[in-house]
């Protein structure tokens, strides 16, 4: 029994042994890649990332930790440098490894300890503080108890006296502690939420690369490893600057870029690309549309990937314009990016390096100015609709800005006006960009009631409406001014719809949809009306939608 007792434990000493041995080894082949580029699309990113390799001659067993585990597996490439070669490779995920705690995260745990230390310690200093009040009301009235009644009354006087001076003070320090204590427990709140927002992106797991690598003689080589995630984004918004109206517009284009891929990008070559790769690369087929009795026709629709988002909501960035010597120019972001057209997509490649933490939090980028001269500003209402005058930029030869669809932050002088859309999908020759509503100019709109009536000729009755549209200039500077007024379009041949004699000259009569078209040159300070009369004849027994 002794004998294989012994011999048990010599052998399990021995698979000891080699399970160390295989450990140490095992760490010996592990690599850490390093990130070295970023290729951010709209939605995903292909990341490049290489490490430094001893090999020896023949068969070299490595595996390459560092890898975001959000990668796509079937798209992992990697390559060597030298007289090698990749002779096998498989991704996995490391989900016994814990990721390393960053500074920032170390920094907050290092709060958070000394935080609860001290919202401990103004705890017990309340308890102390209440059992000294209950002591003292206890030591007065036991002294008063056990007095002789020679000296009771000037005896009481002075417990009385001792008890509430001491009594005032002890309270004074309660409520101070009391106040400490809360503003030590919202501290201690604080560092909670946010050590739980900094420390999310760290639950992730390395991704693992193993390799088996030939190569000719020893070496030391450079592994290249690329590959594409889903878990990166940037966004395009622009800062629209508006001096006056009159005035060139200065555009900005900035990005929102964000990832959660597991790891840091640490001074990594940026580029940013409007290519979405996660869409269908196939041109849609079209099926037979079929149509079969007593049922609705089907469509059928190719069906793209619609990746989803997750910083919706533009963030305002409130930047202040800064006049400078052009012969003095301080280097600005947009020194450092350079634009590249390529066949399907725009690049934006950023020779600085730059980092992206992986918490998801968005990284604002400046990409590119440009100076609009070619701009007319073009003041639009709709009274009968909103009573409020809407201040629009129109561009000329705007296809060949290289512009976005995004959305831009208005931003006139140094203040902050909102929010517009540049909208590229447009196929007119001019683009429109709504600069928000100018309560400069006053519009009124109302219903003559002394020249609209109604009345039965016949076997049909006519109803005849006008309308008195007023609009003043508040401005000291002449404007331009687009009104559209609507009126009714007859959509039976039982009806019919005749402009008034009275309604006031137009520019255009859309007769298909019943609009007309006021273009106004408004004087600084002048008041301009507007008249719009119609009559419309329909038989006396239908009810219309007038």
């Amino acid at each position: 029994m002794k004998t294989l007792f012994s011999f048990n434990m010599k052998m399990l000493s021995l698979f000891s042994m080699l399970l160390v041995t295989s450990m140490v080894a095992a760490d010996n082949n592990s690599v850490t890649v390093k990130t070295t580029k970023a290729t951010v699309f709209l939605n995903g990113a292909e990341l490049t990332q290489t490490a430094t390799l001893q090999l020896k001659k023949g068969q070299n067993e490595i595996s390459l930790d560092g890898l975001s585990p959000q990668a796509d597996q079937q798209s992992v490439a990697v390559s060597v440098t030298g007289n090698a070669f990749v002779a096998a490779s498989q991704y996995a995920i490391d989900y016994m490894h814990l990721p390393q705690t960053n500074n920032t995260v170390q920094q907050l745990q290092d709060s958070l300890q000394a935080a609860d230390k001290k919202v401990k310690t103004l705890q017990a200093a309340v308890q102390i503080n209440k059992q000294m009040l209950d002591l003292l009301q206890k030591g007065v009235q036991h002294a008063v108890q056990t007095e002789n009644q020679a000296t009771t009354t000037d005896l009481i006087e002075k417990q009385l006296a001792y008890y509430q001076q001491r009594s005032q003070q002890l309270q004074d320090q309660q409520t101070d502690i009391l106040n400490e204590q809360k503003a030590a427990e919202e501290r201690l709140t604080a560092i909670k939420k946010q050590l739980q927002t900094e420390a999310q992106h760290l639950k992730k797991r390395s991704g693992i690369l193993h390799l088996t690598i030939q190569s000719a003689a020893a070496a030391t080589v450079t592994a290249e490893i690329r590959y594409f995630t889903s878990a990166a984004l940037w966004m395009p918004f622009y800062d629209l600057h508006v001096t006056a109206v009159g005035q060139p517009i200065m555009l900005t284009l900035k990005a929102k870029v964000a990832q959660q891929t597991g790891i840091d990008w640490n001074d990594v070559q940026l580029t940013l690309s409007t290519g979405q790769p996660a869409q269908g690369h196939t041109l849609p087929e079209l099926q037979p549309w079929r149509l079969y009795e007593q049922h609705a026709p089907r469509m059928y629709k190719a069906n793209h990937a619609m990746a989803t988002g997750v910083m919706m909501a533009a963030m305002h960035t409130d930047d202040a314009m800064e006049e400078m010597d052009l012969e003095e120019k301080a280097p600005e972001m947009t020194d450092f990016v350079q634009t590249t057209e390529q066949t399907l997509s725009s690049e934006y490649d950023i020779t600085l390096p730059y980092t992206i933490p992986g918490n998801y939090k968005p990284q604002i980028v400046t990409l590119n100015e440009q100076t609009i001269s070619d701009v007319a500003y073009l003041y639009q209402a709709v009274p009968k609709i909103d009573d409020r005058t809407y201040l629009t930029a129109a561009i000329d030869n705007w296809n060949q800005l290289n512009l976005l669809n995004a959305n831009a932050n208005i931003i006139v002088g140094n203040t902050y006006f909102g929010q517009t859309a540049i909208n590229t999908s447009s196929t007119t020759d001019k683009l429109n960009i709504p600069l928000g509503d100018d309560k400069q100019i006053a519009i009124k709109r109302e219903l003559l009631t002394e020249q609209s009536r109604r009345k039965t000729v016949g076997q049909n009755r006519q109803v005849s409406q006008t309308y008195r549209i007023t609009v003043r200039n508040n401005k000291k500077q002449p404007v331009q001014l687009s009104l559209q007024e609507p009126y009714p379009v007859a959509a039976a041949k039982e009806i019919s719809v005749e402009l008034g004699e009275e309604t006031t000259s137009y520019t255009v009569n859309d007769k298909q949809k019943g609009i007309l078209t006021y273009d106004i040159e408004l004087p600084a300070g002048e008041t301009r009306q507007i008249i719009v009369s119609y009559t419309v004849k329909y038989p006396k027994d239908w009810q219309i939608n007038l």
